[in-house]
């Protein structure tokens, strides 16, 4: 975890202000949340790790009503796997794998659903073709972020919030 990240999940914004938080789940998780006043915050985590965060660290602000959360995170229960070609016996290994990947990624989604609904956190689920992803050098060009402390999940994470930090608006249409 970064520095900066970490000191953005550890103390969140104090008083009445939005949180956007965007996740990209699974057994590593892209997460990613800007605020105004602290701008975006992008890193890795485990899925455990994120529970951890989102439950110590952004749940009690939330209920303390210091901060409003607003998370959109990938819903891959939404996506059906594919997988192209013929499977026959020499990528019938790699295709069950994909699978097998794919089912938990579904799970962690369907998991992180259920503990925003449970805890009352307003969430939005987003599917985003592959074809739209941040590089690096995009990515760096839009946020001033060092690339090489980010990869595919922290920027796809990233992406699920850009409306609000490329724009730097409130929920309903509230400039800043």
């Amino acid at each position: 975890m970064t520095k900066e990240a970490d000191d953005l999940f550890h103390q969140p914004p104090a008083g009445q202000q939005f949180v956007f938080i965007g996740i990209d789940p699974g057994a590593t998780s892209g997460l990613a949340m800007y605020s105004k006043e602290r701008g975006l915050r992008v890193q890795q985590v485990s899925f455990w790790k994120l529970i951890e965060l989102l439950t110590e660290k952004i749940l009690p602000a939330h209920k303390e009503r210091r901060i409003q959360v607003k998370v959109i995170i990938k819903m891959n229960h939404k996506n059906k796997f594919a997988f192209k070609g013929p499977i026959m016996k020499s990528n019938r290994d790699f295709a069950l794998t994909m699978a097998r990947n794919f089912g938990m990624n579904q799970g962690y989604c369907k998991l992180m659903c259920e503990w925003f609904e449970h805890y009352g956190i307003e969430h939005e689920d987003v599917m985003l073709s592959d074809d739209k992803k941040y590089g690096r050098e995009t990515f760096a060009q839009l946020t001033g972020i060092n690339t090489l402390e980010t990869n595919d999940h922290a920027r796809e994470a990233a992406r699920f919030i850009s409306r609000y930090w490329l724009n730097k608006t409130q929920p309903h249409g509230t400039t800043t």
